[in-house]
């Protein structure tokens, strides 16, 4: 049978939803081969072996993820407020955090494993740009005295994206406590919208005049993006 995806995007699409279901340890290259109709040898191919396919795997879904919250912020930071630029940089993160399921459940596989496999592959192309866009936007707003003075950068940027990954993480918990469809447009955006307060709310300058800038988002109204 003729297919009119290519092979190698088959390869990689298969063993994204196999390594995302199941982990690096408990996915065979067998089972990859077979979810994406090619012959085994295909896969070491293209990848040389099962590890080079997950780093190729792991690349893409960084970048698919990443690189649309920098390139966001960015532009943002570039017309000169740092809280806007905080805003659309978490917004558009948690925007690709939510289109790509598979790429959630990929890092809490990794997380279990004490990223045993991710702490061997280099992808500081795609997270390099994430922290220092995040430690310029905070250092910007320091100086303009939006943000608060005694904020320690180097944890901030952490503490910033880590609030939006667990939220993922956590959700498929949430769901015994709470009562809420998570795929619904107006639940996900109430939660895209408290997750943008809350981080805007840890690093605004509350004692001063500006401490609700005209970046944060107040109670009950809508973020720049739904």
């Amino acid at each position: 049978m003729k297919h009119s995806t290519p092979a190698r995007q088959r390869i990689l699409e298969a063993a994204e939803e196999l390594f995302s279901a199941r982990g690096y340890a408990a996915t065979g290259v067998q089972e990859i081969a077979d979810l994406a109709r090619i012959n085994k040898r295909m896969i070491f191919y293209y990848f040389g072996s099962k590890q080079g396919l997950y780093s190729t795997m792991a690349a893409a879904s960084f970048k698919q993820v990443l690189h649309p919250a920098v390139e966001s912020g960015r532009r943002a930071l570039d017309e000169g407020d740092p809280a806007v630029a905080l805003e659309e940089m978490i917004g558009t993160y948690y925007d690709a955090m939510s289109a790509h399921p598979r790429f959630v459940r990929f890092i809490t596989w990794e997380a279990a494993a004490e990223w045993s496999m991710l702490n061997t592959l280099d992808l500081r192309e795609f997270t390099d740009p994430v922290r220092a866009l995040l430690e310029d936007i905070l250092r910007r707003g320091m100086a303009q005295g939006v943000f608060a003075s005694d904020l320690d950068v180097e944890a901030a940027w952490r503490q910033i994206t880590g609030a939006v990954v667990y939220h993922f993480m956590f959700r498929p918990r949430a769901r015994v406590f709470v009562e809420e469809d998570f795929k619904a447009v107006e639940v996900a955006a109430r939660h895209r919208r408290e997750t943008i307060k809350f981080v805007l709310r840890a690093v605004l300058n509350h004692a001063s005049p500006d401490g609700m800038h005209a970046g944060a988002v107040p109670a009950g109204a809508p973020a720049h993006r739904a």
